[in-house]
């Protein structure tokens, strides 16, 4: 479900990860993100649920369609 090429991540909650926390869900569903990453990205309203903004202490549940829009990396070249 996930494409990480388009900078895009989507996840629907299924029974099994239903009233988990969305930071706790997001850090065992997204390898390479440390929480404090995952929690940043929800402060700055990269995270939907349902196509709405929450906190990271949302509980997530069954059906719920969460989206992890991951801002564009910017390159920076050092210049003599």
């Amino acid at each position: 479900m996930s494409d990480l090429s388009s900078n895009k991540f989507e996840y629907i909650v299924d029974e099994q990860s239903s009233l988990v926390r969305l930071d706790k869900l997001l850090c065992l569903s997204l390898d390479g993100f440390t929480r404090n990453k995952i929690v940043s990205l929800i402060d700055d309203n990269c995270v939907l649920v349902n196509g709405d903004c929450v906190n990271k202490n949302y509980k997530v549940k069954v059906g719920d369609h969460i989206t992890v829009l991951f801002p564009e990396v910017k390159e920076y070249q050092a210049e003599p």
